[in-house]
């Protein structure tokens, strides 16, 4: 038992961090041409701060403005809480540019996406994750059409969106209209939105940066006093995603290859004291007639049994780390 125990841990923490690094630094982002989608920020550089939420007036010029980017959405993060089918839970989503889910190439899996006239404040309709719609309604495909209450209020599902995507966070479970009333479509004062865009195919990273510079500088001549000495920053969304997660993965990557050997060496002691305290069996064997290939057979096969057996102890303990993740 104390074999299998160490095995599981070893094997499980290694599992369960491989496949999350696997899911966030190895394999490719789930949207289309993933390569052309940035990250853009406010350049606070000059009050220390080089990427800084955006203020809607400020978005909306760029957007205007820009001859770099075939587009360019906005969100802010969202919390519900829903009761729907289940017991009540906080669940987290973002409030978007109705641009923003084909801006990233998704398809719906059911429905469809938002729409432009949905932007407005008073469209209460919401589109789903794959996995919230499955753990929270069973896959019900007459779910699409119906009302469900968040946070007391009935939103309509106008779509699903497929397996395996997620934006901005891997918790993001429900999309919703952004909702900006009119005094916010001007407002620079209010720094809270998330911007992403994507980049024209003839336009490389300089030139969108330096597209982005000369919107900066008409920003700052015609509105002095918000947009004076700032700038914009714009980062590919891959080097954004990764970037410090990819860093402290690997580091936590390293540590758990260092708890698995630590746990192949607990292993091999505890094996050579097992062994040591069988000589006698292991003798009595050879005296009754068994040949030596014959017993290291069998040690083999033991050993086989217990690998197989933390092995599968490793995965169970990988599959509990990432769910509670």
């Amino acid at each position: 038992m104390a074999v299998l125990a160490v095995l599981a841990l070893g094997i499980g923490a290694n599992a369960a961090l491989f496949s999350t690094l696997d899911q966030t630094v190895i394999r490719p982002l789930p949207y289309a041409d993933p390569d052309r989608l940035a990250m853009v920020f406010e350049d606070f550089s000059a009050f220390g701060t080089a990427k800084a939420r955006v203020s809607p007036g400020t978005f909306f010029d760029w957007r205007r403005r820009t001859r770099t980017f075939e587009g360019l959405a906005a969100l802010r993060l969202a919390g519900m809480n829903l009761a729907e089918s289940g017991a009540p839970e906080e669940v987290t989503g973002a409030a978007v540019t109705a641009n923003l889910l084909p801006l990233l190439g998704v398809q719906p899996l059911a429905g469809r996406v938002l729409s432009v006239e949905e932007e407005p404040p008073g469209h209460r309709v919401v589109v789903l994750s794959e996995r919230l719609w499955r753990r929270r309604f069973n896959r019900d495909p007459s779910l699409v059409g119906r009302s469900i209450v968040m946070s007391g209020e009935p939103y309509s599902v106008v779509g699903i969106l497929p397996a395996g995507f997620h934006f901005p966070t891997a918790r993001t479970d429900f999309w919703v209209p952004i909702g900006l009333r009119p005094q916010m479509l001007t407002a620079r004062n209010s720094h809270f939105l998330h911007v992403v865009g994507r980049v024209r195919g003839d336009a490389g990273w300089s030139a969108v940066r330096d597209d982005m510079r000369d919107v900066a500088r008409q920003l700052a001549r015609e509105f002095p006093a918000t947009n004076d000495r700032v700038g914009i920053t714009v980062t590919p969304l891959k080097d954004e995603v990764t970037h410090d997660a990819g860093r402290a993965l690997l580091l936590l990557f390293g540590a758990a290859a260092a708890v698995l050997l630590i746990a192949c060496a607990n292993v091999a002691n505890l094996l050579l004291a097992r062994g040591s305290r069988r000589r006698r069996e292991i003798a009595v064997r050879l005296a009754l007639g068994a040949s030596r290939g014959r017993v290291v057979g069998q040690l083999i096969s033991e050993s086989l049994v217990l690998s197989v057996a933390g092995g599968a102890a490793g995965l169970i303990v990988a599959a509990s780390m990432l769910s509670s993740a």
